[in-house]
C-alpha cells in the first residue's frame, strides 16, 4: 500500500475533468467538512438520504413538539382544531363593544347563538339567532345567520340575513345586532348595535370562537 503526498491534485488540463477511483470503487476521504471539503448545500437528492432522522429545524420554523404539526408554508403550528366558548349577557338597548380576549391561540371563525335571557315573556319564545364569522382580513368577515322573523311578521319563520353575527328582532323595525369587527392574535371585538329602540331585556350570547 503505497501514500501519495502532494499539495494540489487537478485535471491534466485546466477546467478539466478529475476522475478518483472507477465505477465499483469506494473511496475514502479523510478530513474535516468544511476544511479543504466544502459541505454540499445543493444537489442531494432526497433519495440519497437513507439513514437517521432529518432534525426538525430543517424541515420549518418554530417548535416542534408532540402538539404541533409542520404546515404547508413550513412552520409549526399547534395540531388540531382551537376553540374557546365565550358566554355573557348584557341589556337589549345597551351599544359599545365586547372584548372576546385572551383566546389562547389566533382566531379565525366564530359561531353565535343570540336570545334573550328570560324567556318567561311569551313573545320573547323562540326568539333567536344563529350564525357565523369568517375572518378575512384585520377588520374584515364574512357573516351570515338565521333568526326568527316572528316579532316582525307575527309568522314563526326563519329569516337569513347576511353580514352579521346575531340579530334579534323585537317588533316595530327595531333590533339589536352583533358584528365581529376586529381580529387579533389572542382577541377579537364583538360590537352591539341597536337599531329603533328594543323592549328592555336581557339578551344572552354563547359565541364559540375557533383557530
Amino acid at each position: 500500500m503505497s501514500e501519495i503526498k502532494v499539495d494540489t491534485v487537478g485535471p491534466r488540463v485546466d477546467n478539466g475533468t478529475l476522475t478518483i477511483g472507477a465505477a465499483g470503487d469506494t473511496v475514502n476521504i479523510a478530513g474535516t467538512a468544511g476544511t479543504g471539503f466544502p459541505t454540499p448545500t445543493t444537489g442531494i437528492a432526497a433519495s440519497a438520504i437513507t439513514t437517521g432522522t432529518m432534525a426538525t429545524a430543517r424541515l420549518g420554523s418554530g417548535t416542534a413538539s408532540s402538539s404541533t404539526f409542520l404546515r404547508g408554508d413550513q412552520t409549526y403550528a399547534a395540531a388540531g382544531g382551537n376553540s374557546k366558548l365565550f358566554e355573557g349577557t348584557f341589556g337589549s338597548q345597551t351599544s359599545g363593544t365586547i372584548s372576546l380576549s385572551s383566546i389562547g391561540f389566533t382566531p379565525n371563525a366564530a359561531h353565535c347563538i343570540f336570545c334573550p335571557y328570560d324567556t318567561t315573556n311569551a313573545t320573547d319564545v323562540d326568539n333567536i339567532s344563529m350564525g357565523f364569522a369568517v375572518k378575512t382580513g384585520a377588520t374584515s368577515s364574512d357573516m351570515a345567520l338565521a333568526y326568527n322573523y316572528y316579532q316582525q311578521s307575527g309568522t314563526s319563520a326563519f329569516d337569513p340575513y347576511p353580514n352579521m353575527l346575531g340579530r334579534l328582532a323585537f317588533g316595530g323595525a327595531a333590533f339589536h345586532e352583533l358584528t365581529i369587527t376586529a381580529w387579533n392574535s389572542d382577541d377579537c371585538t364583538l360590537t352591539k348595535t341597536v337599531l329603533n329602540t328594543p323592549a328592555n331585556v336581557t339578551l344572552k350570547y354563547a359565541i364559540m370562537v375557533t383557530g
